[in-house]
This record gives structure tokens, sequence and C-alpha cells, in this order.
């Protein structure tokens, strides 16, 4: 379950409440994940502004944004190397983890709504995800499998809400085997993902041309909460 906690700021709290970016989590694919009441449901995402993870949660699924395509769809990289999902379940701390990704929901919305709808008509973003080195064993844990498919079933909607193009580079075994067990559950959302293995030259041009530039960033990213997510978007 989803909690939130009051804020004080009221005239901040009436700001968001009017934007386009709160009108965009409102839609069903996304609003009814959750059971909050409406004035709760605005709380907890303002609150995402302020709310720290765990470190080893922050630095295991580190995520960033680097930029826009050229059609204006902000672009976020991650890598799943290091991801302690295992971890995370074993402790109890699946809906601390649910969280983080509500805050990273709130990031990526507000990239998109940085540009206007004739810029960036999609209202999409992109991702683009290095799964270079996902370990079996954060999988290979009965009670872990039963969390991410719950999940997944979940939030089965909201991956073409957001999603314009996912790719995924250097997806070993494992990596195929989990896409294989989502792909009934998230049937709709595969046409838009690009799978592609270890040989860079298949897909370093595909990289490339995402970027706009023969510069491909570094996928170890950084954890980025709210405020740094917002002065990124300022340099762009």
């Amino acid at each position: 379950m989803i909690k939130s906690l009051p804020l004080s700021n009221t005239i901040k709290h009436e700001k968001f409440a009017e934007s386009e970016e709160f009108q965009f989590f409102l839609k069903p694919e996304l609003r009814n994940t959750t059971t909050l009441s409406d004035s709760e449901y605005l709380e907890f995402l303002q609150e995402l502004e302020v709310w720290e993870a765990p470190k080893y949660i922050q630095e295991g699924f580190a995520y960033k944004f680097t930029g826009y395509d050229l059609q204006n769809r902000p672009i976020w990289v991650s890598s799943a190397r290091n991801c302690p999902i295992r971890k995370v379940i074993e402790s109890h701390e699946e809906e601390i983890l649910e969280k983080y990704v509500w805050q990273a929901a709130r990031c990526i919305v507000k990239s998109i709504f940085e540009k206007s709808r004739e810029e960036n008509p999609s209202r999409l973003a992109v991702f683009v995800v290095n799964a270079e080195g996902l370990s079996l064993f954060q999988f290979m844990h009965a009670r872990t499998l039963a969390v991410f498919f719950k999940y997944a079933k979940k939030y089965k909607d909201v991956v073409q809400t957001v999603m314009a193009l996912g790719v995924i580079i250097n997806a070993n075994r494992v990596c195929l085997w989990i896409l294989n067990l989502l792909r009934p559950i998230l049937y709709g959302a595969f046409e838009r993902i690009e799978v592609y293995g270890s040989d860079e030259s298949l897909w370093g041009p595909r990289v490339r041309e995402i970027f706009g530039s023969d510069f491909i960033p570094s996928f170890a990213g950084d954890y980025h909460c709210f405020p740094q997510v917002c002065n990124d978007l300022q340099k762009n």
C-alpha cells in the first residue's frame, strides 16, 4: 500500500494540482493502480519531490536523464548490472521500491512536459537499458519472482502510457528469460521494445541514432532525485 504525507506548502500544492503534469497522472492507467483518495494521491505525488529511498536502492536501481531525441522525447537510461531486487524482496521493502519507481515516474513525466505539445505531440519518453551483467541469482527465489510478477501485472498498462520506445542492449540469457516471462503480461508494450545482444556493431548504430550523436552516454547512471532532475531539465 502506498502511503502519503501531508504537505504544508499549499500554494505549491494548488499549482501542481492545476498542472498538465498532474493531469497526466490522472489517466486511468496510472490513477487506477492506487486506492488513495484524490487528495492523498495529490499529496503523495508531491511528497516524491523531497522523499529519498534507501541508498542501496538508489544505487542499485540508478537511472538518469540524458537529453531529448530528434522528436523531442526525453531519453532515460539505466543499467541492470547491480539491481538488488532479491535483497529488496528478502528485506520486505518492495513497497519502498514501488515508491521509488513512482518517484522515477514523476521525473519522467516532468521531462515530457518540459516540451510543449507541439514539440513532443506523442507525450511519451524513450528508454535505453543496458542489461549487461543481469544475474540469475536475483530471480531464482520464489518470493522475488512472485512479487516481481505481481507488480508487472499491476502496472502493465502504465508502460504504454509513458513509453514511446524501449531499447535493451547487451541482453543476456537471464534478460531474455525474464522478457519471455513478461511477454504475456506486457504483450502490447513489446511492439515498442527492441532487444539486442552483446554485439555493439548491431546495437551501436541504433543507440547512436536515438541520441542523434556518435557519443553514447555512460549507462552507469547516477541516482536522480527530483531536484536533480529539475536542474538537468533546465540545462536542456
